[in-house]
């Protein structure tokens, strides 16, 4: 990739991205969804499908096998629609209040925005919560005094994440249609595979996103040994899916766009 092109257009990502440090409401909603049904789960099942659409994030856990044995155990038959419809009721209420907790942003995202801005770069948002979700963290934003340029959620697109639906809806709307002027920036593999599909620049976050699933006080008690593991693990992760880009977090974009793209 030849460095240096000009960027017209960024898209983030939401959670574990520009706010909720770890990307922890969406964890916890699924465990407490799961609960009332007696179901256990780890962080590690729920990272899994982390970014896409909530209810076939919901199906593929239900088809984990560990899941799914635990509730053939308890229930000697596989989840039915009414139990799917039932959890994600459940799940979306539970989310409603982690999310509405977790609106702070995450370390350089004010003085980011403020670059962008100098920049005359466009900001995007994309997000694997639904519109009404999308719409109360919106309403949050304003309230500090950030709009983006456009944001979509993956219930108002055909199909969601791992697609690049969203990512070429926010293109289509900003007039933007060359992708090597946009960027894609997501701390879940699905955002990442996202922005490959739409063909534009992808930036993965190491640690302030699902692949670590920590809070900021959680992640600054870590041995530095343990942190740089932890670290090579995303990477590698990362590397997978063939990102173009790794940061730590949102803070070291601003010197990422000056020197490397």
């Amino acid at each position: 990739m030849k460095p240096k092109k000009k960027i017209r257009l960024i898209i983030f990502d939401i959670s574990g991205t520009i706010i909720d440090h770890g990307s922890l409401a969406t964890i916890y909603a699924f465990k407490s969804a799961l609960s009332k049904y007696g179901i256990k789960i780890t962080n590690d099942i729920i990272k899994i499908d982390m970014g896409i659409r909530k209810i076939d994030h919901l199906k593929k856990i239900l088809k984990h096998n560990i899941i799914n044995s635990q509730w053939k155990v308890k229930f000697n038959k596989n989840p039915t629609k009414r139990d799917i419809d039932t959890i994600i009721k459940i799940f979306d209420k539970k989310l409603k209040i982690e999310v509405l907790r977790r609106t702070s942003y995450i370390q350089g995202f004010t003085k980011l925005v403020n670059f962008l801005r100098v920049k005359n770069i466009k900001i995007g948002l994309t997000t694997g919560y639904p519109k009404n979700i999308l719409n109360l963290i919106l309403k949050k934003m304003r309230l500090k005094g950030f709009r983006p340029d456009y944001s979509v959620s993956s219930s108002e697109v055909k199909r969601g994440r791992p697609h690049p639906d969203m990512t070429l809806k926010v293109m289509k709307k900003l007039n933007i249609s060359t992708p090597s002027e946009v960027i894609k920036v997501d701390d879940s593999l699905s955002g990442i595979q996202e922005g490959k599909k739409a063909k534009v620049h992808t930036v993965g976050i190491l640690l302030s996103g699902i692949n670590l699933a920590m809070s900021k006080l959680h992640r600054k008690k870590l041995k530095p040994s343990r942190l740089k593991k932890l670290r090579k693990i995303n990477i590698n992760l990362f590397k997978k899916v063939k990102t173009d880009f790794l940061i730590d977090d949102i803070s070291e974009l601003k010197n990422l766009i000056n020197n490397k793209i």
